[in-house]
């Protein structure tokens, strides 16, 4: 609240991956339903053209419902660019730290990217979607992550924490806008 933001370039697609940490700080379900409603509405109002995938799962299920819940009334409501997206919860060698791994946030890219295809009707550049570069699909890729020995087991400081934002960009990057065909009436 209060900080100056520069809402100038307009979003293709938002992928919001929030909720986990309320979970863990007990908020209620009809506290976090109206909040993320009022959320979406705030990113609608900032980019009104843009899908809006809200994504959850990755460590808890927990606000699964209210969540959904709170999609499901904006797209009621008349939005139909909004939309929910469930990953795969992450288990084992796929957590460290109570944390998805950078393998785990891997693992899961791919079922984001698919959601983003499916949302847009974009499809992956070259038809394969490991061999793209951000060159190759006109995005480009801004600045640089590396994990240091320093913030290797910082928990949310971490370089494993910033991964779904590198998961969103990653899935933009390989992604083409390409119409589908509409059906000639």
């Amino acid at each position: 609240p209060g900080a100056k933001r520069n809402f100038e370039r307009k979003a293709d697609v938002i992928v919001i991956n929030a909720g986990t940490n309320d979970a863990t700080a007990s908020v209620g379900t009809v506290e976090m339903k109206a909040g993320c409603v009022a959320f979406i509405k705030e990113i609608r109002a900032l980019n009104p053209d843009a899908e809006i995938i809200w994504t959850y799962g990755l460590t808890t299920t927990s606000l699964m419902k209210p969540i959904k819940d709170a999609v499901g009334e904006v797209r009621a409501g008349g939005d139909t660019k909004v939309s929910f997206f469930q990953f795969d919860t992450c288990r084992g060698a796929d957590l460290a730290l109570g944390h998805p791994t950078a393998w785990g946030y891997s693992a899961r890219a791919g079922s984001l990217i698919a959601a983003i295809a499916d949302a847009t009707g974009w499809v992956p550049a070259n038809g394969s979607p490991a061999e793209d570069t951000a060159e190759e699909s006109g995005t480009p890729v801004t600045g640089e992550t590396t994990e240091t020995s320093e913030t290797a087991d910082s928990g949310c400081r971490s370089a494993s924490a910033a991964l779904p934002a590198l998961a969103g960009a990653a899935a933009a990057t390989i992604l083409i806008k390409k119409k589908k065909k509409k059906k000639k009436e």
